[in-house]
């Protein structure tokens, strides 16, 4: 049941664990399923969804998840992961690749709603985390700041891949629920609230 769930211990490693790797899904899974479908982005989120299911496993077999009564929940959503790594693209009739993957983004918003978002966040490690978001912004508007200075000396690239990781980051540390007087980010939208 999804109540007890959350009444087991608060502060519990594979309770981290399982935050970091549903936030990750959550990220994927509400990226625009157009460029969701596209090279390079298809391949590394099937990389990254096994990955992903491989960890739900391995949290599923820890005595936290037996306790907590969530194993079973922790191997159903591996599975959908599983359908997203396994997925074959064929052209014509055949299962749609963006219905696998809002199935296993669902999957993890359950999950993320029931046993992640009760846990409150002390004001403190909010306080970080927002700090943290608001210094990698002003990164990427610094670092696109010199890539539109250098467009011709072959640094967009850099510039490009340095971005991708740490948009993925605050996209990441956006999917966690912080208290909205504080300011911080709604885990449903992914959308800064102001305090």
């Amino acid at each position: 049941m999804p109540g007890e769930a959350a009444e087991g211990p608060k502060n519990h490693p594979e309770l981290s664990a399982l935050a970091d790797v549903l936030a990750n899904v959550r990220r994927w899974s509400d990226t625009d399923s157009e460029m969701r479908s596209l090279k390079p982005w298809i391949e590394d989120w099937s990389a990254d969804a096994e990955v992903y299911a491989s960890k739900l496993r391995d949290l599923s077999v820890s005595d936290w998840a037996i306790e907590s009564h969530v194993n079973e929940r922790l191997e159903a959503t591996a599975e959908k992961l599983d359908e997203v790594a396994q997925f074959r693209h064929y052209l014509g009739e055949g299962e749609n690749f963006n219905d696998v993957c809002n199935s296993a983004g669902f999957a993890a918003a359950e999950l993320m709603r029931d046993l992640v978002d009760p846990i409150e966040v002390s004001d403190e490690t909010q306080r970080k985390v927002l700090e943290a978001i608001a210094k990698l912004a002003r990164k990427l508007t610094q670092m696109w700041d010199r890539a539109n200075k250098e467009i011709f000396d072959g640094r967009v690239e850099k510039a490009q891949q340095e971005t991708y990781g740490i948009g993925q980051q605050i996209a990441t540390w956006g999917r966690f629920v912080f208290d909205d007087r504080k300011g911080g980010f709604d885990s449903s939208t992914g959308v800064g609230v102001a305090p």
